[in-house]
């Protein structure tokens, strides 16, 4: 069946083995032909299961990288959502804190203001108790309504500072920006006493 210039381990080509078909008679193909549909179904059919796992396993690949794709979509949306969320409460912690911030002004305000209308209602009561004083011969009443106690009550009332008394502790000077500490004044030294002779 094989001719000479067949190599021993090449397989013969389609045409090689056409021309030694020709070569045969009708009924010894029937009976070939008859043999070799076997082999080739089985062939066929190991070709086909080859085709269809090669398939599947392509698929299996496709599926798997599309949940992959699916998987790191869902963990981005929920990272950026989780970024959105943090960002949301930044900037409501920040609205919280400047709106405290305006109340806690506001409340300055109104407490500073409330202290000058009061200061000045109670220094202009003062300043008309010492003229009705003055003007009923009583200047020492006068005196003491106009004088240090009216500098008292417009010291609390709008400076919003105490003078030292009797039971109340004088602020440090030295924490008073552009003021020194008062300085000590240096013990005495003890001079020798003369003796007198007698």
């Amino acid at each position: 069946m094989t001719t000479p210039e067949h190599d021993a381990g090449r397989e013969p080509s389609v045409v090689e083995i056409a021309r030694q078909w020709a070569k045969l008679d009708s009924g010894f193909l029937k009976v070939a032909t008859a043999a070799v549909q076997p082999e080739l179904k089985r062939v066929h059919l190991e070709r086909m299961k080859e085709l269809d796992n090669k398939q599947r396993e392509r698929e299996a690949v496709r599926e798997a990288k599309e949940r992959q794709a699916a998987r790191e979509a869902k963990e981005r949306q929920a990272l950026r959502e989780a970024h959105e969320r943090q960002a949301a409460r930044e900037a409501e912690e920040r609205q919280a804190a400047r709106e405290a911030q305006e109340r806690q002004a506001e409340r300055s305000h109104r407490l500073y203001m409330g202290g000058l209308v009061a200061g000045f209602v109670l220094c202009a009561g003062m300043l008309c108790g010492s003229v009705i004083e003055a003007l009923n011969k009583q200047e020492v009443s006068a005196g003491i309504l106009a004088g240090p106690t009216m500098i008292g009550v417009v010291a609390l009332f709008v400076l919003r500072q105490r003078h030292s008394g009797s039971g109340q502790q004088q602020p440090d000077r030295a924490s008073v920006p552009g003021q020194q500490p008062p300085s000590v004044p240096p013990a005495p030294v003890p001079t020798p006493e003369l003796v007198e002779p007698r």
